[in-house]
């Protein structure tokens, strides 16, 4: 098993599979090659708004529910193509996507034909192409489609930890509009580039980087700010803003309320929401839970902690709607990084741990 998941895992890797570069159908083929070795494995394609995904099952046919659903995505972040070729130092895979998260599907891979012939409950493999855009195209339209599950583990990288919860994603769009000038007077115009950054700056004190080691705390990013001006001597009337809001769960009613009342206050300010996403979080004492934990410390030799994330993943889509599911995943570091890695022994250990779970679960 070993073997075959490092040599997935590169072979997963060489693909360049980045949103818009037309190459999500030849990095799903690499598992489809992989799993055509098995038998008794049922497989249904999907296919929203161009972006594919695929579900596999030990059935001929999808089952209602799945009883366990190991899931996991094949979309990277842009990358220089020098980190598409998979570089082995030592117990370090390099390579875009080794850890974010192509070792965790070729774990999950490995897993799930290791399990198909020894399970008798409706197990399942869902792999997808758009989480690092949110999952709205993969997970949450296989779930539109009717695929349910009774739990889920999101084969994210967690250091052999379990994430039981994860931070809401909010994204806003900030307009703010003044009065063109030229740059000689600026008191006949109405700069809306000062004017955003003064209504921004008020966003980011209410919403501060967090210090020392409490990080469970709702955060604001400032992804970017632009302007359609490019003429020096000449105030801008427009600008424009985007920010990134992980919220956590107990400002889960507040975080919008905060960020249009704070816009009110500055005139020619208006603030949309592009994206407003359920924080993910199961109950640390499900059996599930406990059981992953349990077989994680026999495999690892190291009692693994229950984490919150920061960053979401597409598990959120099956807890806002009423289903269980975890993150549990490799070792690694650098993610979305040139130096990102996984840890060969971690894939190993993952793979040992999912078809335990999975022997053991009733």
């Amino acid at each position: 098993m070993r073997d075959d998941v490092i040599k997935l895992t590169q072979e997963l890797v060489k693909v360049p599979s980045v949103k818009g570069r037309g190459r999500m159908k030849e990095v799903l083929e690499v598992v489809e090659r992989y799993l055509r070795r098995f038998e008794g494995i049922g497989r249904e394609e999907f296919e929203h708004n161009g972006v594919p995904s695929v579900l596999y099952f030990n059935r001929k046919t999808r089952p209602e529910k799945f009883r366990l659903l190991l899931n996991g995505h094949v979309d990277v972040v842009v990358a220089p193509e020098k980190l598409f070729e998979p570089r082995l130092e030592g117990d370090k895979l390099y390579g875009r996507g080794a850890m974010d998260m192509k070792g965790g599907v070729a774990a999950g891979v490995v897993a799930f034909a290791e399990l198909v012939g020894k399970v008798n409950y409706p197990l399942g493999l869902q792999l997808t192409a758009d989480e690092e855009v949110g999952g709205f195209d993969g997970v949450k339209w296989q779930l539109e489609e009717g695929v349910r599950s009774e739990f889920t583990i999101a084969l994210e990288p967690t250091q052999l930890n379990v994430a039981v919860a994860a931070k809401g994603v909010l994204w806003v769009e900030v307009e703010a509009k003044g009065k063109s000038a030229h740059g000689a007077y600026p008191w006949l115009g109405d700069n809306a580039v000062v004017k955003l950054m003064r209504f921004l700056e008020e966003v980011l004190q209410t919403f501060p980087v967090p210090e020392g080691d409490d990080k469970w705390k709702t955060t604001c990013n400032l992804a970017y700010i632009k302007t359609e001006n490019e003429t020096t001597n000449k105030v801008p009337d427009t600008a424009r803003a985007r920010l990134d809001v992980r919220y956590v769960p107990a400002d889960k009613e507040e975080v919008w309320k905060k960020i249009e009342m704070l816009a009110e206050k500055y005139p020619g300010v208006v603030v949309s929401k592009i994206m407003l996403e359920s924080n993910h979080y199961v109950d640390p004492e499900r059996k599930e839970v406990k059981l992953l934990t349990e077989v994680i410390e026999k495999v690892s030799g190291r009692k693994p902690k229950l984490i919150k994330n920061n960053g979401a993943s597409d598990v959120r889509h099956f807890t806002s709607q009423g289903m269980a599911g975890v993150e549990f995943g490799a070792v690694g570091e650098g993610m979305h990084e040139e130096g990102e890695w996984v840890s060969v022994k971690s894939l190993g250990q993952v793979v040992e741990v999912l078809t335990r779970f999975g022997m053991m679960l009733e």
